[in-house]
């Protein structure tokens, strides 16, 4: 099998892509990897553990921060196998963590972008609802006005007219109220309606705004979820490495015991 100590990836504009790789091959026997948990239960063919059985194991925090010489020294290597080995071990390098903290940034900066241009375009909408509203507000004003006008024009020419003698004409009087009353009662209908529809696209568009606010507060917790598991799963990779190599030191050059 080819074990891999280093790999470079490069950002193609869609995937990374692996252009170079580092490693030897081994065709030696294997043992499976194993947790902090279960190192003392783990025996090669001899019932003996790949380490020094009177130390502590390395936690993954150790594995992913410390120097393998000092991983060594806790384990209870002595300073010869530490001088002869520890620079055949691979150290952790946080390689697709930092693509990964670089990709989860560019995401974020990309939502942030997205939250400031949904931002606009609530203020938009609302001023030209205010606007809207403001305008029909002086239309119904002037409709009323002319209501007004109307009803007076109305009573008026009932007056001039009896005024030449012409005796009271009521049915024109009213005729001409009702069909000033009708013709205003019109005007503020189609007025008021074309205030509900403003408020009903209004209402309807904040709520559209509102969605997409929270899809992208959606995408917001996949990134950060995507990169908490691309730095979990690189550092359990290493750490599963790491006990394969101890093992191979065991096997092969009977390392790792006292």
């Amino acid at each position: 099998m080819f074990i891999t100590t280093k790999s470079v990836f490069i950002w193609n504009g869609e995937k990374y892509v692996e252009t170079h790789t580092e490693g030897y091959e081994y065709e030696g026997e294997l043992s499976l990897a194993y947790g902090q948990d279960d190192l003392y239960s783990r025996e090669d063919q001899s019932g003996q553990s790949p380490f020094p059985s009177t130390n502590s194991a390395p936690s993954l925090q150790d594995l992913t921060s410390k120097d393998i010489a000092s991983i060594m020294a806790d384990m209870g290597y002595d300073s010869k196998d530490i001088e002869d080995y520890a620079g055949y071990i691979p150290e952790f390098d946080p390689w697709k963590s930092e693509y990964a903290s670089e990709e989860k940034g560019i995401g974020l900066s990309k939502i942030n972008i997205e939250k400031q241009e949904i931002g606009d375009q609530r203020k938009l909408t609302e001023d030209l609802f205010g606007l809207g509203q403001e305008s029909l507000q002086k239309q119904m004003f002037g409709t009323a006005q002319a209501g007004e006008q109307s009803l007076y024009q109305s009573y008026q020419q009932g007056s001039d007219i009896e005024s030449a003698g012409l005796g009271k004409r009521s049915g024109i009087t009213d005729r001409s109220k009702s069909s000033a009353m009708s013709q205003y009662g019109g005007q503020m209908e189609s007025l008021a309606l074309q205030g509900l529809e403003q408020e009903t696209k209004y209402k309807a568009s904040l709520d559209q705004l509102s969605h997409q606010l929270s899809s992208l507060g959606l995408e917001e917790q996949m990134i950060d979820v995507d990169y908490r598991k691309e730095v979990e799963s690189e550092k359990r990779q290493y750490e599963d490495e790491f006990w394969e190599f101890m093992t191979f030191l065991k096997s092969e050059f009977k390392v790792g015991f006292g």
